[in-house]
């Protein structure tokens, strides 16, 4: 039985926004996305009636695929949830370091599996997904707190205020002082 959930525009507008909060800067898709974009470019370099109907469906469809990628399926529903808890444990304690061996130990599979299966799921390395979920949550404190930015880094795990500031710089384009400002 399929239970269909119904969220208002607005709601469906911030649900989407988070989730492409949570996508890398690049990612790879399938041939799938290729087509929409062709229409969709087909319709900006063409007039069309309906034209602004076709492109939010055509962007809407693009935006849903990138958060649904296709191998995402071929995973099995008992991993895919072990790995789903996973990334919630991440996510409650960035400042933990976690290697890959702890990780897959956590999953119950071996190392290069769990990377290949984090990878599948979140279109990057667990690193990198650890350093965005960082970078995050120092976002966070330093607009709400008068926080030095070597106690942000201090408190997110890193050993140093500029490898911090460095990583920091890489995800957000700026430094976490000029970020601030």
């Amino acid at each position: 039985m399929r239970v269909l959930i119904s969220l208002s525009p607005a709601k469906e507008r911030v649900e989407i926004h988070n989730q492409l909060q949570q996508l890398p800067r690049i990612i790879s898709v399938d041939s799938r996305v290729r087509e929409p974009f062709t229409k969709l470019r087909d319709i900006i370099e063409h007039y069309e009636p309906l034209a602004s109907c076709r492109v939010r469906h055509y962007v809407l469809e693009i935006i849903l695929q990138m958060l649904s990628p296709s191998s995402n399926r071929q995973i099995s529903y008992d991993l895919q949830k072990a790995m789903i808890t996973l990334t919630e444990t991440i996510q409650a304690t960035p400042e933990k370091r976690w290697t890959n061996k702890d990780l897959a130990d956590q999953v119950g599979v071996s190392e290069s599996h769990f990377y290949r299966l984090f990878h599948l799921m979140h279109g990057q390395s667990p690193a990198n997904y650890m350093d965005r979920v960082r970078i995050e949550l120092a976002c966070q404190i330093l607009i709400q707190k008068e926080i030095s930015v070597t106690t942000v880094a201090m408190d997110l795990g890193y050993k140093t205020s500029q490898h911090f500031a460095t990583v920091f710089k890489k995800y957000m384009g700026l430094s976490p002082s000029q970020w601030r400002r």
